[in-house]
């Protein structure tokens, strides 16, 4: 089973997202493709995290070949709460144009008809 990473994610007092981010969730299987005695085990976790009914049935409702996707709709009815991270944009930085040499000059010809 591979629940534990969202498991710390609900678990979480404060929960973030990442602009982007996807947070997908199904129910708890066993090797052989079954729903497992210790992912219900983990149904019951999640209740003690607060979330209601509903939330827990949302989250563990798809397949194993299956995902359910976190909407921000669906995390609202849920009462699945997170904060939105936007990434910082690093600071403009001041052009300063680098003053250019001058152009070289070329000595006049001692021959005038070169001139």
């Amino acid at each position: 089973m591979r629940l534990g990473l969202r498991l710390i994610w609900l678990a979480g007092a404060d929960r973030y997202l990442f602009a982007g981010s996807k947070i997908g969730l199904h129910a708890a299987y066993g090797e052989d493709g079954h729903e497992s005695g210790q992912g219900n085990a983990f149904g019951r976790r999640l209740s003690r995290l607060g979330l209601s009914y509903r939330a827990i049935a949302y989250l563990t409702n798809a397949a194993p070949d299956d995902m359910q996707w976190l909407t921000s709709n669906d995390a609202t009815q849920m009462g699945i709460n997170y904060s939105l991270v936007k990434p910082k944009l690093p600071e403009p930085r001041p052009f300063i144009a680098q003053p250019q040499s001058p152009a070289p000059t070329t000595a006049p010809s001692a021959n005038p008809a070169q001139q």
